[in-house]
Parts: structure tokens; C-alpha cells; sequence
């Protein structure tokens, strides 16, 4: 039967991970017909990659940033008091992971980031 002559027809369809199928039929169960051609196929796509990979990562990003927003809000705390004795303890302690040549100017030079023991070398 020719779509365009058809009143009242029914699209069925199948929806898969790689894939679409449809078709069109008329209310006797017939397969209609447009332009000449059947109204039914299917379209095959590439299949979907897993987004483990990316969850695993973005879980990992999310804690490190969570760890480092603790420890920022822990040094907020403590700041005022160990600036009293110690002004640099913190920088030292933030760039004591750190290469040498990646730490801050006046900084490069400490061994141990909890005491002020400089290098030798």
C-alpha cells in the first residue's frame, strides 16, 4: 500500500546499542510502500565505547581535589599560630614534593620540609 494513500499507519521501532530499525505498516498489517520503496530498514552505527575509563579518572580527579581542599582548609586553621613560629613551614611543606628546580625562589634549598635543615650539596 502507498504511504501517501494511507490513513492511519504504525512506525515501529527498534532501538539498540549499535543499531535502529524501523517499518512502517498500515493498519491490516500490510508493509506500506513511499516513492516506490519499502518503508523499512535499519542504520547500523559504531559501537559505543564504556565510560569506565573517563568515570574511574574523573572519581580520581574529584578526590584529589577533595584531599587538597581539606588540607588548604586545615592549613587555614592552623596558619596564624604556626606563622608565629615558623613563617615559611608551610611553603615548605607544600613544595617539599616538589623538585628542586620547581620550587619557589628562596625556597630550593631546604632538605626536609618540617625542619629547616638546608642542603649541603
Amino acid at each position: 500500500m502507498n504511504l501517501r494513500k494511507v490513513e492511519n499507519y504504525t512506525i515501529g521501532l527498534d532501538l539498540g546499542s549499535a543499531s535502529v530499525g524501523w517499518a512502517v505498516i498500515d493498519n491490516r498489517g500490510d508493509l506500506c510502500h513511499l516513492k516506490g520503496r519499502n518503508t523499512w530498514g535499519s542504520r547500523l552505527f559504531p559501537q559505543a565505547m564504556s565510560a569506565a575509563d573517563t568515570r574511574l579518572k574523573r572519581g580520581q580527579r574529584r578526590r584529589y581535589d577533595r584531599r587538597r581542599w581539606r588540607l588548604d582548609l586545615l592549613q587555614g586553621f592552623f596558619l596564624k599560630e604556626i606563622s608565629e613560629i615558623d613563617p615559611d613551614f608551610f611553603i615548605r611543606l607544600n613544595q617539599a614534593r616538589l623538585h628542586k628546580k620547581d620550587r619557589l625562589p628562596g625556597h630550593d634549598s631546604y632538605r626536609y620540609p618540617l625542619f629547616k635543615v638546608l642542603l649541603t650539596q
